[in-house]
């Protein structure tokens, strides 16, 4: 166990970080998308295909 675990922590750690950022109710991206003007509401990244797909591909790059 002790050598799996600085594997996977870092890992896990970047799936939270992620997921926070694309959250529809306080992630950062649609915290700054409405503070500048640039939407009306938030956008639900991960709960639409095309734009979760979209999402993956951007964390993946």
């Amino acid at each position: 166990m002790a050598v799996l675990f600085p594997w996977a922590l870092p890992t896990a750690l970047n799936t939270l970080m992620w997921r926070w950022m694309y959250n529809f109710d306080y992630g950062l991206f649609n915290s700054v998308a409405l503070q500048i003007g640039l939407v009306e509401r938030p956008i639900n990244f991960l709960g639409d295909d095309v734009l979760a797909v979209a999402s993956m591909v951007t964390v993946a790059v």
